[in-house]
């Protein structure tokens, strides 16, 4: 009887699960890209933030300032910094007109100090398209603003993009970049779902004029939050946002974390800022992420309870087998689509780590309060 049980709680969970495979995330792996142009009159200002940064700026400062775009500025934020900076950017403005330095000093504001230079950085602009991303980041071609800027018109101004890592030796790059795959994967079918709850800062555009006219909003919230989730999350909608993941529009982002202990934290973060998402965001959120944590807690339980039944363990495998068709047909799909390639062949060992080992691991980062410039 509790066998039985087990088997028809375990189905429950694998339906959820197959619910948002094929009704959600199905949306955005087998979708067609719509051919879209840009109107390459109109200008646009490319923003990132720095501070002591400065090996990341003489490496990817180039690709951003080389992009196929004949009307677009480059602003650099540079946050106090104290490891030559500005000599730099004073240096290879020389060589780029369109590079804009803008410096300040953030250290009495009580707020993120990356979440103002980029207050700052906007409010600087000249263009009314914003584009922003990191400054450990670099564009994967020289097309990325003409890619990412192609779907503004009349309707919509808000575009997400995709920012993967670059590939490196060892599990914790692996993991890293199987994370931002699947955070993506969320993010762009919800979009085309018509409810869009999110981007990520190192790619992503949106008008001058939305942030100003948010701006008190922007930065109402302190230290937990990042911009580029509640900001995506307050004005984005249906009609006014678009999703760009044709690989000449990627951002490819350097590892910052070195130890599992800080990607936890980094994880513990962004948590946090999941708390100030609206209702139907995160109970979305959550449900997904629930049923994949139950679905394997029910597995190992079924899996026990019926170790003498065969019966029992054909149904069992027959269940797991369906969820894992699933989710190589779909995520195969979106990873071959991202271009992530290396992640297809363990994709189910980074599922299991992901859904039912990670939140265990997490436990021990409820209480981290993330420092400032995140």
């Amino acid at each position: 009887m509790f066998a039985l049980a087990m088997i028809l709680i375990l189905s429950f969970f694998l339906f959820i699960q197959l619910v948002y495979y094929w009704i959600v995330f199905a949306r955005f792996a087998f979708r067609r890209p719509k051919t879209t142009y840009a109107d390459m009159d109109d200008g646009v200002s490319v923003i990132i933030c720095a501070k002591n940064e400065l090996h990341w700026l003489k490496r990817y400062l180039r690709p951003l300032l080389e992009q196929d775009y004949p009307n677009y500025e480059v602003i650099v934020v540079n946050d106090n910094s104290d490891d030559g900076t500005d000599s730099f950017l004073k240096e290879y403005q020389s060589q780029y007109p369109h590079l804009h330095p803008v410096s300040i000093s953030t250290n009495q504001v009580r707020v993120m100090e990356k979440k103002m230079a980029l207050a700052v950085g906007i409010k600087s602009a000249k263009h009314e398209i914003v584009l922003i991303t990191d400054v450990d980041s670099a564009p994967k071609s020289p097309n990325w603003i003409y890619e990412m800027v192609k779907h503004y018109n009349t309707d919509t101004y808000i575009v997400l993009g995709y920012g993967s890592y670059e590939p490196k030796k060892g599990l914790l790059n692996t993991l890293i970049r199987y994370d931002s795959l699947h955070v993506a994967t969320q993010y762009f079918s919800y979009a085309l779902m018509g409810y869009p709850y999110r981007g990520v800062s190192r790619n992503l555009s949106f008008p001058k004029s939305l942030f100003l006219s948010n701006y008190n909003y922007v930065l109402s919230y302190n230290t937990y939050v990042s911009d580029d989730d509640l900001f995506v999350n307050q004005i984005a909608n249906k009609k006014n946002t678009a999703i760009e993941y044709n690989p000449q529009a990627h951002i490819v982002t350097q590892q910052r974390q070195h130890t599992f202990a800080d990607w936890l934290l980094y994880k513990q973060h962004c948590k946090h800022t999941g708390k100030y998402y609206k209702f139907k965001n995160r109970l979305a959120l959550f449900l997904y992420a629930a049923s994949g944590f139950m679905f394997y807690c029910s597995l190992i339980l079924a899996l026990f309870l019926c170790i003498n039944n065969t019966k029992y363990l054909y149904i069992i495998a027959a269940l797991f087998t369906l969820r894992l068709i699933s989710q190589y047909i779909v995520f195969g799909k979106i990873i071959h689509t991202l271009e992530e390639k290396s992640l297809k062949g363990i994709l189910p060992f980074l599922d299991l780590f992901f859904m039912l080992f990670l939140p265990i691991l997490q436990v021990h980062t409820l209480f981290y309060t993330p420092k400032k410039w995140k």
